[in-house]
């Protein structure tokens, strides 16, 4: 027996579900690269070039040896009379290597700096540096930067240059042009010289060097030939390694609205940037199905073999669920077949087109949090919010007896959304709706808060006893994000919900972390003696008739936590877990394994499941618990014997003896 408490068992929970996550982050990226990592993620699709050899860029230590030894001095010289600079705005994620040192420190606001210093921005970062007290230069997001040298001219005026080895800088540099000083950007390739007082530099992972003048003039020399071209307001160059500065060309209409030179909407603008954002990861991923063909990769098939007795007639049932996908659009069939002991096919399933419709499971748009997605038919698995009031609800539970058809719906933008269900278009009984809305979204000095959402949530049972009484839940949630990422996804929210002529419940506070193979959720629940959390759950449509009656089973109020998790480890296999303990129920833990790929061929399914009561010490065996084993076994093709067995335990004669079972069905996949 395992001696443990809930307390320490709850401790272990966490401390796993953190050692894991810190296991796959690290699996996945190291310090080092996390930030180059980022950085491909923002260049256009339109520039990557695969096949061509990305030049190393040159270290701070490089940079030093282009001085010249009869220079240092000069230089050393430089860094004690330089151009004041200073950082005055910072956003997200930023680092700093100070001249001369080795480690990179975070960045601060009103740090001071030094030629020779280092600036690297983050995923959905910025950085303002000032010049002069007056002059700005703003580094974008997934940028590299060196204040290369700064001095002042025998006449009194500054002069400045930036190294920019990869990402993006705007100057702001009117101040400078104003008292006749130098300021200028390098990159590999060329030398922008200002002239104007607004410009921006672009330097890609593709050596390309992009230049757009925003206001006033900017000369632009390369490298190699020393060609100079100059730009006027609204104008943009580029120069590629080892080739000449582009003639200047006018901006088209989308660089001005995204340089802001022209008015635009904002959403227009942000839908705008995340479609180039889909463009580039969709160009940088591989392709990740072999083997299969061509057909294959937008189609697939499961199939059953059983019995099923219609007007006392027994019938072989043969059944097969593709679902095809076509670009955005998805359909998933129910094509089945009865035959009866003569091995005739029964007609009446086939003969009537309503037949054929019948076979349609759901038809889709779309997926989940896409800016819009429908799907009519049947329905699984839909959570509104946080799921405090409807959790992985489905209309098929009872299926094929029962047909719905239902309709789910999701419309997300950047700064509203939309989610709702409908259980039954031919008779609604149940539908929900979740509004949610993003206020502050354009306020991106606000850092965190800016990504801050507010949800509001009514469910509704138009009549769940039979006594044209309705059941309605309505509540609201907000949320917010505390971490977003490729890798890592950390959300503080909190729930509140009432059901009508009832009582109320909150998760406050709830947390939810999200990683490439695995998921956790924790809630501190808080709940009337007649409130359930998640009312609209996966078996719904089997509680329905006596659920709303188990609202006053409870006569006392309840309070504790809620935790979940689940995981699926490369694609081979998947486990979930899930823990409740309040203060006046008994704590009780779940669990799955599954198997998702095969170790022996001949094994079709492996999977355990595995569920304990009154958890209050970590046991094994007790009178409470639940062990169910499925395994399926190839017998010829496509065909698979599963074998189930199940055990409880039932105490006799004060000692704890197994209850066992064991059942066997055919399973057919395609």
């Amino acid at each position: 027996m395992i001696n443990l408490t809930k307390e320490k068992l709850i401790i272990l929970m966490t401390i796993f579900v953190f050692i894991f996550g810190i296991s796959v982050v690290c699996a996945q990226e190291t310090p080092g690269e996390r930030i180059e990592e980022q950085k491909v993620l923002t260049i256009p699709a339109e520039k990557i070039n695969p096949a061509k050899e990305i030049k190393e860029k040159p270290q701070i230590p490089q940079i030093k040896e282009e001085v010249k030894k009869e220079e240092v001095k000069k230089v050393e010289k430089v860094l004690k009379l330089s151009l004041p600079a200073k950082i005055t705005f910072l956003a997200g994620s930023a680092k700093v290597k100070k001249a001369g040192e080795e480690k990179w420190i975070l960045a601060k606001l009103n740090m001071d700096l030094k030629p020779l210093d280092e600036i690297r921005t983050g995923y959905d970062s910025q950085v303002v540096v000032t010049l002069n007290n007056e002059d700005k230069v703003t580094v974008k997001s997934n940028t590299h930067i060196v204040l290369a040298l700064s001095e002042k001219e025998e006449k009194g005026s500054w002069s400045a240059t930036i190294k920019l080895w990869l990402g993006e800088i705007r100057s702001h540099v009117e101040g400078l042009r104003e008292r006749q000083g130098k300021y200028q950007v390098e990159t590999l390739q060329a030398v922008a010289g200002v002239r104007g007082t607004d410009f921006i530099v672009c330097e890609g992972l593709d050596e390309m060097t992009n230049v757009v003048c925003l206001d006033g003039e900017v000369e632009v020399n390369d490298l190699v030939f020393n060609e100079k071209v100059i730009l006027s307001k609204g104008q943009v160059t580029t120069v590629s390694l080892d080739q000449k500065p582009t003639p200047p060309r006018n901006l088209n209409e989308e660089e001005l609205i995204k340089y802001g030179l022209v008015e635009k909407k904002a959403e227009e603008k942000e839908i705008k940037e995340e479609k180039a954002a889909e463009e580039t990861e969709k160009a940088l991923e591989e392709p990740k199905k072999k083997g299969k063909p061509a057909w294959r990769k937008n189609v697939s098939l499961t199939g059953e073999y059983g019995t099923e007795v219609i007007d006392g007639k027994l019938y072989q049932r043969i059944s097969f669920q593709p679902e095809f996908c076509l670009g955005k659009v998805g359909v998933g069939l129910d094509g089945f077949i009865l035959i009866d002991k003569d091995n005739k096919i029964r007609k009446e399933d086939w003969d009537e087109a309503s037949d054929i419709l019948e076979k349609v499971i759901y038809v889709r748009y779309g997926q989940p949090r896409e800016p819009f997605y429908i799907r009519l038919g049947g329905i699984s698995n839909v959570t509104l919010g946080h799921g405090m009031i409807m959790n992985k609800y489905s209309n098929l539970i009872k299926y094929p007896n029962v047909r719905k058809k239902g309709v789910e719906l999701g419309i997300n933008s950047r700064m509203l959304g939309l989610e709702g269900i409908v259980d039954d278009l031919n008779k609604t009984n149940i539908y929900g709706i979740r509004a949610y809305a993003r206020p502050l979204v354009d306020r991106k000095t606000l850092f965190l808060l800016n990504k801050v959402t507010f949800g509001g949530t009514y469910c509704v049972d138009r009549d769940p006893k039979g006594d044209n009484k309705e059941l309605v839940i309505k509540g609201f949630d907000v949320e917010l994000p505390l971490k977003e990422g490729k890798i890592l996804n950390v959300i503080l929210y909190a729930d509140i919900a009432e059901i009508k002529d009832h009582g109320k419940g909150s998760a406050i506070p709830g947390l939810l972390i999200k990683l490439p193979m695995a998921m956790f959720k924790a809630e501190y629940r808080t709940m009337d003696q007649d409130f359930i959390p998640g009312y609209f759950n996966y078996l719904y449509d089997l509680e329905r008739d006596t659920k709303k009656d188990t609202l006053q089973s409870s006569n006392k109020a309840k309070k504790g936590v809620y935790a979940e998790f689940s995981s699926n480890i490369f694609d081979f296999v998947s486990m979930s877990a899930y823990y409740e303990d309040y203060n006046e129920t008994n704590p009780n833990l779940s669990a799955k394994v599954k198997l998702l790929k095969k170790i022996v061929p001949q094994i079709t399914l492996a999977e355990a499941s595995y569920f304990q009561d009154d958890v209050t010490r970590l046991k094994l065996k007790t009178e409470k618990t639940y062990i169910e084993w499925k395994v399926g076994y190839s017998l010829s093709g496509p065909v698979s014997l599963v074998y189930v067995y199940t055990q409880t335990y039932k105490k006799e004669n004060g000692e704890l003896k197994p209850v066992r079972n064991i059942a066997l069905s055919t399973r057919v996949d395609f």
